[in-house]
């Protein structure tokens, strides 16, 4: 036998309309509603129907469930309680709701509330009475009926299976089961509402809970929150002192039934709720940097715990003397591959490799930097150590007439980057007799850039950018031993580009596409929003002209799907990764953030080598405050609590932070993305403000193309470990796509951090990021938290500026 439509007869003259509203009232949602063969016009008659979330297998349970509705529904025929009823159709429908559902822990609440509302001055006798005729345990005045879920430990408590019954139809991937205790297991009712915390225990500033919460907000500013939303919030900020009274005080002010949550609140209490997690219950739980509940965030204060035991350090020479042997290793090896050897910013890498250049006199050299302004630098430093080493000519460095300049930029905005030696051909050509000062220029520099072209397989030693050794040929590789100073991952995990879904539909309609390129436009046009999909690999790559996309009006970078791997629909925009790749050669890579993890992931076959990583200990100061996140979104969050502290600071540090902040806040105009290779700020004290997260797509575009699993991962908080550390971060579940993310997060901070060349200088750099920085002292004190007398920050006070 199993039960799960629950109707109640009325014939003594209710108005449907009266019981519509009751229901809702109660949030008890009424399936459908029809008139009995017995109505009249006169004496309305109908039966109401519920719909219970599970089909109910036991007879106890339904019997209570129609017992609380009979009694919120006292206009029903109370006689109409035997669950064997039997109740026949009628002559037709009068209401129809559809397929929302109630369920026995929500029909409690709504019998306990209307039993409130009816009878407050003998609420507690009434529940208990009840509990008492119906066999249920009653705890502080509340029915003992819980939800729980398949992972809960009601299961463990439980003598027998008599009165647990599963859903198949709500939760499919996560059963709930409702569990009525009857009185012989009160003693399990403690045990299961046991909770370590006390109403009203944490003392916090409501405009700090209403910077960190995004939900409260909404609470306080928007006209409505949803009914659970406002539930959620009451379950936390009970917790929280003064939280009940502020939240019936914007109950009251925004007009919602007072009655109905001053019931809420008692019950809540009664019933010992915990505070409802923010995932499941809160619409920002995605998006928003929380920790489990809004309790747990509005009390934390960094939570970092370093785990692993002090590392070894050496000095710094002895760091340097054990690069030197790795490069001279690396270099006598005969076998092709990549080399990487871990070094810290400033440790002298850059002066060893020029050094082994400088006697090698036998050996031809490729060295490959992130900048152009480090190209000049490592050129530079070869010629005093009598090493002539031709530099490239980078297209950006030109001083270009201005009509040639946007001619080049064109080509690569629309994906003809390879077709720019061509256009340099053609304007000397066009252009070899004119007297012009300023075309005339252009020529020669047109030239020299031919020629430097042209003497890339000719000289001993060459330096490059990354973005340049990439673009080589392998005819010009396998002539060198290629020296990569700094991680090339991060240069081509760049060679992400965005183009208009409309865009793409107009080059598919066009005609015009080659045949390759027409067929992954469609492939892509017939791709589900927030989809991924990857390309089959291509030998033959066609584009589109640039006089093609002209006509049509394009101006994006459509091109390069054609050699792209793969691609995700965001809306109106789709992403597509366009992988570079090493030629087969021999490579040595020096860098503090190289994953060899990630290098075998991406160059799948090829031999890779790692050296330890042997480290020394900086001599300059490292300290980190960890107590926001200093997202972007949390710097605008507290933007004048943080401009107060930072003025205190800011005479004496140089700033590094997010390019959107970066002329309101900074003073260096230097931003995440554009500081490495930067000298100048060496010895100087440094503040690196931020955790620079990327835009999601980054990391998954990246991860779908190195084969890990990214369509259902969502960014939480998560409990994770990182080298010496143990902290919450809003990160992955998938342990690959995790590291993905936290490889580009660690590397852009760690570089920001070597700008100051802490190993060599006495100086400080003062880290405002959750994500802890090695060899970093951590202070997790709340530096934003406003003094109870209204004064300076506490982060500002004698006893922080010590710290600092």
């Amino acid at each position: 036998m199993e039960m799960q439509l629950f109707a109640l007869d009325f014939d003594g003259g209710a108005a449907f309309g009266e019981i519509q509203n009751q229901a809702a009232r109660y949030h008890l949602p009424i399936a459908f509603a029809y008139s009995t063969f017995s109505s009249t016009r006169k004496l309305a008659k109908f039966r109401v129907v519920f719909l219970n979330d599970v089909p109910v297998t036991d007879k106890h349970a339904a019997e209570i469930m129609i017992r609380m509705l009979l009694r919120i529904f006292n206009q029903a025929d109370q006689s109409c309680a035997d669950v064997s009823r039997m109740f026949f159709g009628g002559k037709g429908l009068i209401g129809h709701a559809g397929r929302e559902a109630i369920n026995i822990v929500g029909l409690m609440e709504s019998f306990q509330r209307y039993i409130f509302e009816t009878q407050p001055k003998n609420y507690k006798r009434e529940v208990e009475q009840f509990a008492k005729v119906n066999q249920i345990a009653c705890l502080n005045g509340c029915l003992q009926i819980h939800c729980v879920h398949r992972d809960g430990k009601v299961e463990d408590f439980s003598v027998n299976d008599q009165y647990i019954y599963g859903s198949v139809t709500v939760f499919p991937s996560n059963i709930p089961k409702y569990f009525l205790i009857t009185h012989y297991q009160a003693d399990v009712c403690e045990k299961l509402e046991k909770t370590s915390l006390s109403y009203g225990e944490i003392r916090k500033d409501f405009k700090v809970i209403e910077q960190k919460c995004h939900l409260y907000h909404d609470f306080i500013k928007e006209p409505h929150i949803h009914h659970n939303e406002r539930f959620h919030l009451l379950t936390n900020l009970i917790y929280i002192l003064g939280g009940c009274k502020r939240f019936q005080s914007i109950i009251a002010k925004k007009g919602y039934d007072v009655q109905e949550w001053r019931f809420y609140a008692k019950y809540v209490k009664d019933r010992r709720y915990k505070p409802q997690s923010c995932e499941g219950h809160c619409p920002y739980s995605d998006t928003c940097d929380h920790v489990v509940n809004i309790v747990n965030t509005v009390k934390q204060k960094g939570d970092i715990r370093k785990i692993c035991k002090d590392e070894t350090y050496y000095q710094v020479d002895e760091v340097y003397s054990f690069i030197e042997n790795h490069l001279q290793d690396a270099l006598a090896a005969p076998r092709k591959g990549i080399c990487l050897i871990p070094a810290q910013t400033a440790v002298g890498k850059t002066e060893a490799y020029c050094k082994l250049i400088s006697r090698e006199i036998g050996r031809r050299f490729l060295i490959a930097v992130p900048t152009n302004q480090l190209k000049r630098e490592v050129g530079k430093r070869l010629g005093e150590k009598g090493v002539e080493a031709e530099i490239t000519l980078s297209l950006d460095e030109m001083n270009l007439e201005g009509r040639l300049k946007a001619r080049i930029q064109f080509y690569y905005q629309i994906g003809l980057g390879e077709k720019v030696i061509n256009l340099l051909r053609d304007y000397i050509k066009e252009n070899r007799d004119t007297e012009e000062p300023e075309i005339m220029n252009t020529v020669n520099q047109c030239n020299m850039y031919l020629r430097g072209s042209d003497a890339l397989a000719e000289s001993r030693v060459l330096v490059t950018t990354h973005a340049r050794l990439l673009t080589l040929s392998s005819d010009i590789i396998k002539q060198y031993t290629v020296i990569v100073d700094e991680d090339i991952l991060s240069t081509i995990f760049k060679n992400i580009r965005t183009v208009s879904r409309q865009t793409v539909q107009k080059v598919f309609d066009s005609g015009e596409c080659p045949v390759v390129l027409q067929e992954r436009l469609g492939q892509v046009i017939g791709t589900p929003d927030k989809g991924y999909g990857k390309f089959d690999k291509s030998f033959s790559v066609g584009y589109l002209s640039d006089q093609e996309l002209e006509e049509l009006e394009v101006y994006d970078n459509v091109n390069e799907i054609a050699a792209a791997s793969a691609f995700q629909m965001d809306g109106d925009m789709v992403h597509y990764f366009t992988p570079r790749t090493l030629k087969e050669g021999k490579y040595i890579i020096l860098s503090a953030t190289s994953d060899s993890g990630l290098y075998r992931r991406y160059f799948p076959g090829r031999f890779i080598k790692e050296y330890p990583y042997h480290k020394a200990e900086y001599r300059g100061r490292l300290k980190q405050l960890t107590a926001y996140t200093m997202s972007r979104q949390c710097i605008q969050d507290n933007r004048d609590r943080l401009e107060a502290f930072l003025g205190l600071l800011q005479s004496r540090y140089q700033m590094i932070t997010f390019m959107k902040y970066e002329a309101e806040l900074g003073n260096t105009n230097l931003h995440f993305g554009n500081a490495e290779g930067v000298d100048w700020l060496k010895g100087e004290d440094v503040i690196v403000m931020g955790t620079p997260h990327l835009s999601e797509f980054v990391y998954k575009l990246i991860g779908y193309h190195l084969g890990i699993e990214v369509q259902t991962d969502v960014l939480a908080v998560r409990r994770i470990q990182y080298k010496d550390y143990e902290f919450n971060f809003m990160t992955y579940k998938n342990e690959a796509l995790k590291n993905l993310q936290i490889f580009f997060i660690g590397k852009e901070l760690e570089q920001c951090v070597g700008r100051a060349r802490l190993l060599r200088n006495d100086c400080t750099v003062l880290v405002l990021s959750n994500f802890p920085c090695e060899q970093a002292e951590l202070i997790q004190d709340d530096y934003l938290e406003t003094a109870e007398d209204g004064g300076l920050m506490k982060a500002c006070s004698p006893g922080m500026a010590g710290k600092l």
